[in-house]
C-alpha cells in the first residue's frame, strides 16, 4: 500500500467518525490489501473444507441409512410374499454405475437419483456398493468396492452397457458365477439369488421425514432414519407403504399425472387445489387406518417385534403438533394413529399366544 492509500482510508475514517460524532482514541496497525488478500485465501481454503467435510458426514449418514433401509426393506419384501402379485429374484446387492441412478423418480422401473452417483463415489464400472446382512450375496464373500467384470462368463463392460448388460444378466432365478476384480487380483463365486416381492425401494436423498408409495415402488426420504427410534419402527414405516401398495390404494395413472398426489405418513406436503383434490381420493383416512393396521402385521411377519411402535406416532406428534387433534384432509389424528396401533400390536401378540398365523383381518 501506498503512502497516498493509507493517507485516503485515514481521512476516510475520519470523516466518517466526524459524521457521527466519534473520534478515534486508538491507534488499531493498519492492514495492507495484499494482507487482506491472502488472509481472505486462508479463510476461502479453510471454508471449502468445513464444506466437503459436511458433505462427507452427509454422504457417510446417508449411505448407511440407505444400508439398514434396504436391510429391513428386504426382510419385508421376503417375509411377506403370499400378499404380492409380482416377484423378482435378488442377491441381496447394490451394484451400480453411475448409468445406474436415473434421475425420474416416477418412472416404472425407479432408481435412486442422480446425487447418490455423487454419495456412493461411482465411476464407469460396475461395483458393488452395498451388500445386505445374511444375503446370498454376503454368504458368497462380496464386499462392497468390488468391481464386477463378468456374469456367467460373459463380459458385463462399462458405462450404459454395462449397466444394462449386468441387469439383463441378473434376470430369473438360476444360479450365477460373477467374476470380480479385488486389490488386483480376480475372483469367481456362485450366487444363488432370492425370490422376494417386486417392490422396489427408493431411498431418497433428503433430509425432510417423509416416506410415501405410488403403487409399484416404496419412496423413503433418508431423513426418515433420524426419527425412527429403532428398526421395529422403520420396519412398520415400510410396511406401511407396502401396505398401500399391496391393497391397491394409489392408483398408479393418478399418480403420474398429479405428483400432489403422493402423501407421506408423517406430515402434509403444500398442495395445489388439483393436488388436494386428488391426494383426497389416494390417501383417505381409511386407507391411512387400513395402512398403519396391515402395515404393522407386515413389520411382525418379518420378525420384528412391534410392541411398542406405537410411540412412533407419539414422535410425529412432536414434529406436527396440529396433527394430534384435528385430522388433515387425508391422514387420521396422530391420537387416533396411536391407538390403532397399540390395539393392533396387542392383536398381533394375542395371535403369537395362540400360536395363530400372522394375518390381519379382513372384512
Amino acid at each position: 500500500m501506498g503512502k497516498m492509500d493509507t493517507i485516503r482510508i485515514v481521512c476516510a475514517g475520519a470523516f466518517f467518525a466526524a459524521a457521527t460524532g466519534c473520534v478515534p482514541t486508538t491507534a488499531p496497525p493498519i492492514v495492507s490489501h495484499e494482507e487482506i488478500r491472502q488472509e481472505a485465501t486462508i479463510q476461502q481454503e479453510l471454508a471449502t473444507q468445513a464444506s466437503n467435510e459436511l458433505l462427507n458426514q452427509i454422504r457417510a449418514e446417508h449411505a448407511a441409512a440407505s444400508l439398514r433401509v434396504n436391510t429391513i426393506h428386504r426382510r419385508l419384501m421376503r417375509a411377506n410374499l403370499e400378499f404380492c402379485e409380482k416377484t423378482v429374484s435378488s442377491i441381496g446387492a447394490l451394484i451400480a454405475n453411475r448409468n445406474t441412478f436415473a434421475p425420474n423418480f416416477w418412472s416404472s422401473d425407479p432408481q435412486f437419483d442422480s446425487e447418490w452417483a455423487d454419495l456412493y463415489l461411482t465411476d464407469e464400472y460396475m461395483r458393488v456398493l452395498e451388500v445386505l446382512p445374511s444375503s446370498p450375496a454376503e454368504r458368497s464373500g462380496f464386499l462392497a468396492g468390488n468391481v464386477v467384470t463378468h456374469v456367467s462368463g460373459i463380459p458385463v463392460g462399462t458405462g450404459a452397457s454395462g449397466n444394462s448388460n449386468f441387469k439383463r444378466a441378473m434376470q430369473g432365478t438360476d444360479g450365477k458365477s460373477l467374476t470380480f476384480s479385488r486389490d488386483g487380483f480376480e475372483h469367481t463365486i456362485f450366487v444363488q439369488p432370492e425370490v422376494i416381492c417386486d417392490m422396489p425401494m427408493v431411498v431418497v436423498n433428503s433430509d425432510d421425514i417423509n416416506a410415501y408409495a405410488d403403487g409399484n415402488a416404496i419412496y423413503l426420504n433418508a431423513g426418515m432414519e433420524r426419527i425412527v427410534r429403532d428398526d421395529s419402527e422403520l420396519a412398520f414405516v415400510i410396511g406401511h407403504e407396502m401396505a398401500h401398495n399391496i391393497l391397491k390404494h394409489i392408483d398408479s395413472a393418478v399418480v403420474n399425472s398429479i405428483i400432489g398426489g403422493l402423501i407421506g405418513v408423517a406430515i402434509d406436503p403444500s398442495l395445489g387445489e388439483a393436488g388436494a383434490e386428488v391426494g383426497a381420493l389416494a390417501y383417505s383416512q381409511e386407507f391411512e387406518t387400513e395402512a398403519d393396521y396391515v402395515g404393522l402385521y407386515l413389520a411382525a411377519r418379518a420378525g420384528y417385534d412391534v410392541s411398542n411402535v406405537a410411540e412412533f406416532w407419539r414422535a410425529m406428534a412432536t414434529i406436527n403438533p396440529s396433527a394430534i387433534h384435528v385430522p388433515s384432509l387425508t391422514h387420521p389424528t396422530t391420537a387416533m394413529r396411536y391407538n390403532v396401533i397399540k390395539k393392533t400390536s396387542e392383536e398381533i401378540d394375542r395371535k403369537r399366544s395362540l400360536g395363530q398365523s400372522l394375518l390381519y383381518a379382513k372384512l
